[in-house]
């Protein structure tokens, strides 16, 4: 036997529409807000009290400065202990001229190795002294590469 059902009913693809509710009017609402500003009861142009520092939070600073400063006059005393020597020792046993008012590493250059290319001296000389520009000061001390046995 065969018996025909009725058709089921689908549901629906969206939900109902919901009605939307509506806003009061801004009369409605009721006074805006006054805009923030200075608090009532204080003077905007009266400075404010000066700062009371009590016996704990003398003691907080204290605690906090003296690290900082303990570090800094350890650093300070390590200083010359790790600056470098004054002659280092790959410049030991090397000429050096002493730079004067007026000199260029060119005019050095030519006056130390007159027979070598001038270009060739001033780029061993600035190698040798770890210079990163050719601008010399009065007073600098210089070493100048070893002179070349002909």
């Amino acid at each position: 036997m065969h018996a025909t059902l009725p058709p089921r009913p689908r549901p629906a693809l969206s939900a109902p529409a919901r009605p939307r509710a509506r806003r009061p009017s801004p009369a409605a609402r009721g006074p805006r807000r006054p805009a923030p500003g200075p608090r009532p009861g204080r003077d905007p142009l009266r400075p404010l009290p000066p700062l009371r520092l009590t016996r704990r939070g003398r003691a907080v600073l204290v605690a906090a400065a003296l690290p900082v400063l303990l570090a800094a006059v350890w650093l300070g005393t390590r200083a010359p202990a790790r600056s470098a020597p004054a002659v280092p020792p790959s410049h030991q046993g090397l000429p050096w001229v002493t730079v004067q008012s007026g000199d260029t590493l060119w005019e050095i250059a030519h006056q130390v190795a007159p027979a070598e290319d001038p270009a060739r001296t001033v780029h061993a000389i600035m190698r040798l002294n770890a210079l990163d520009t050719s601008v010399i000061q009065p007073g600098a001390r210089l070493y100048i590469p070893a002179p070349s046995t002909p």
